[in-house]
């Protein structure tokens, strides 16, 4: 039996702060935090996230492959070099590449010459920060977000894109993304016409974050490690 006293309690907190029945103090202009966070608005948010992210790829891929082959048409001896795409300030750039700076001035040129598409391209990487980076988290009823958060992978890791905006528009590489998403193998209930949209997905293998796992010694014991990284998800939720 659990015995309650009914002694005065004469502890100083208690008789100047306990809250109140209404859940404020009486003695200060505070009021209680109330858990806000609601799940379902929080999936739904996620969900809204990755759709934004899929869309802007779906603008951008399609006249970015027309524009690539187009160019492939002209000078396809110059195109059939080993080079990539990003997007920096606006305006594509060639990368990773031996190509004479005359052949990379052309490319940028005749890329950039679409004010459009150069649009296009960094529309995408913005949205790749906000799905990814800015508004990822948990977020109340209304869908307001409460708290930014990272993400949960396979293995107990977790990956936080935090500072991804001023990393995206070196490491987002615009030609090879587009060359994954054609050679990817479809899941059983995409359709073809809805390819473009692996690109939202699999964007993940180029932008960096931290990773944090749990990583087990031979001898038995434990610790929490912390690398720089990049994590292909499979799930959609966390």
């Amino acid at each position: 039996m659990m015995l309650v006293s009914t002694l005065p309690i004469e502890n100083k907190w208690l008789r100047d702060y306990a809250p109140s029945e209404a859940g404020t103090l009486p003695d200060a202009d505070i009021t209680l935090p109330e858990c806000r966070v609601d799940p379902s608005a929080t999936i739904d948010g996620w969900i809204t996230g990755v759709r934004d992210v899929e869309d802007a790829f779906v603008r951008l891929a399609r006249p970015f492959q027309l524009a690539l082959q187009r160019l492939e048409c002209e000078r396809p001896h110059v195109m059939e070099q080993a080079f990539d795409l990003v997007s920096q300030g606006g305006r594509f750039r060639v990368v990773d590449t031996d190509l004479e700076q005359a052949d990379r001035d052309w490319i940028e040129t005749e890329l950039n010459r679409d004010g459009e598409l150069a649009r296009l391209a960094d529309a995408f990487n913005r949205q790749v920060v906000r799905t990814y980076e800015t508004d990822h988290g948990t977020r109340n009823e209304s869908g307001d977000l409460l708290a930014r958060t990272g993400f949960l992978a396979d293995g107990g890791a977790a990956i936080d894109y935090a500072g991804l905006h001023g990393s995206v528009d070196e490491s987002v590489k615009l030609r090879s993304l587009l060359r994954d998403v054609n050679d990817a193998r479809l899941p059983w209930w995409m359709k073809e016409s809805s390819r473009y949209q692996l690109g939202g997905r699999l964007v993940q293998s180029y932008i960096v974050g931290e990773i944090t796992q749990y990583v087990v010694r031979p001898d038995g014991s434990g610790e929490v490690q912390t690398t720089r990284g990049s994590i292909l998800r499979e799930d959609l939720w966390a």
